[in-house]
């Protein structure tokens, strides 16, 4: 017997317990942390009856995929964007991570595409060390600029910046 279970990003993250029935009993299956997609778990004798006797249930997980995170190993990438001010000066920004919002603190003059590591914020390993999270900043330029703006990019352009 196959049964499919879905599970949230983080469910997936740090593994939890399911109740399923395979049509004669309800089992508890516990799901390990950092389980892929498509995975399956073997639960050996709670499958069905056959001439060797109970057979092995399957239970294959399906993992949610995540509206702003994904998952590399047992690493999470995040994409965020950011004002060209945010660029240029750097500070604090809050962040979505695994064990809800943190502070990331963006380095003056960062590029495009620059991925800031956060170390200890990915999926958890089953020996309970976890991977780390990687921000990928993403510079927000502006289509149009206001004429106060345009006149400040003009002094800043004056300056070689």
């Amino acid at each position: 017997i196959t049964i499919d279970i879905q599970l949230t990003f983080k469910e997936a993250a740090f593994g939890t317990e399911r109740e399923i029935s395979n049509g004669k009993e309800k089992i508890t299956v516990k799901i390990p942390s950092g389980i892929n997609n498509g995975e399956g778990l073997r639960v050996s004798g709670k499958g069905e009856t056959g001439e060797a006797g109970p057979g092995d249930l399957i239970v294959r997980i399906w993992v949610e995929e995540h509206k702003t995170m994904r998952r590399e190993g047992y690493n999470v990438i995040l994409q965020i964007k950011i004002k060209l001010s945010q660029a240029l000066l750097g500070g604090p920004i809050t962040v979505e991570s695994l064990d809800g919002n943190i502070e990331v603190t963006i380095p003056q003059g960062i590029a495009h595409g620059e991925m800031l590591r956060v170390k200890g914020k990915g999926i958890q390993h089953e020996n309970g060390k976890r991977g780390d999270m990687y921000v990928a900043v993403l510079i927000d330029i502006p289509k149009k600029l206001s004429k106060s703006a345009h006149k400040l990019v003009e002094e800043l352009k004056k300056e070689g910046i």
